[in-house]
């Protein structure tokens, strides 16, 4: 827009110093907020959050919209869920997921470019339609999945002491 007056841009330390203030008010009202131990546990719990938001910053940078990425999470996961415990291999089930990913992605691809259905209404009914096939595939009910599959996600790589390095390399590669 020709003419609309710039905003001024936020100073960069402002995110931090109210971070950092975060951490000083939830720190004062728990002695064990600030334990290393609880500090590890909120990273490797908001660590796929953290991936997934990395992802929708493209969508948003493109001026796109994405409102199913939840739903179809949900239903990626309760797929490699029930394949793992049905016996299946655990690369299978891996496969299944990029697979799952990928072809409801490719759905509300068509719908948007081919159909020129509004994304919004897309991406709304594709949230809804994985959120009931989510439940339907896990039969509205946790899965009690083996040791070895939970352990994927606290997995340590590069040597990293931290259970939660490998959102931590991938969301660096992302900004």
């Amino acid at each position: 827009m020709a003419g609309a007056p710039n905003k001024p841009s936020p100073h960069p330390g402002t995110l931090l110093v109210l971070y950092l203030l975060v951490l000083c008010c939830f720190g004062w009202s728990s002695h064990a907020f600030l334990q290393l131990r609880n500090l590890v546990n909120i990273l490797v719990q908001s660590s796929s959050a953290a991936i997934v938001a990395c992802g929708m910053t493209l969508v948003l940078l493109t001026a796109g919209i994405g409102l199913s990425v939840g739903s179809i999470m949900l239903v990626s996961a309760a797929v490699a869920g029930k394949m793992v415990l049905q016996g299946m291999p655990l690369w299978t089930a891996l496969a299944a997921i990029l697979a799952a990913g990928v072809s409801c992605g490719a759905v509300s691809a068509f719908f948007i470019t081919r159909m020129s259905i509004l994304p919004f209404v897309v991406t709304l009914a594709t949230l809804y339609i994985g959120r009931g096939l989510g439940l339907w595939i896990t039969e509205t009910r946790a899965m009690n999945l083996p040791e070895e599959i939970l352990r994927i996600g606290t997995a340590r790589s590069l040597a990293s002491r931290s259970p939660c390095s490998s959102s931590s390399l991938w969301l660096h590669r992302g900004m």
